[in-house]
């Protein structure tokens, strides 16, 4: 089964590293049991590097291979690049992060449309 988690339904712009701890926490919880957890990025308009950090690249960081796979679809260009550089950070090298048809367990960069954990 798949969870598709909307950020717009907690709002447009996030900022806070503590807010991205409670969003991933609430998006783990949701997630439970779930083959593939989707998050939606439609209409967020911005995102701090705190919140990105906190919230994508923890997941990346301490994702487990027995978790669901991540998927991140419907990012703007300045909200992408700024997971890009939160997940960037979390991951040593981009050389570990694969295309989308890579392993599940890594995130990857697959331009504005979509990044598969």
């Amino acid at each position: 089964m798949a969870l598709l988690f909307s950020l717009k339904e907690f709002g447009q712009t996030f900022a806070t590293r503590g807010r991205g701890a409670e969003l991933r926490s609430e998006l783990l919880s949701r997630a439970a049991g779930e083959d593939v957890a989707t998050i939606d990025f439609t209409d967020i308009t911005n995102v701090s590097y705190s919140f990105a950090d906190e919230f994508v690249g923890v997941l990346v960081s301490d994702h487990e291979e027995d978790g669901p796979s991540l998927e991140l679809v419907n990012m703007a260009g300045p909200v992408d690049r700024v997971l890009q550089r939160a997940i960037s950070r979390r991951s040593h090298s981009r050389n570990q992060l694969l295309n989308r048809s890579g392993r599940a367990g890594h995130l990857a960069p697959v331009g504005t449309e979509c990044a598969r954990m």
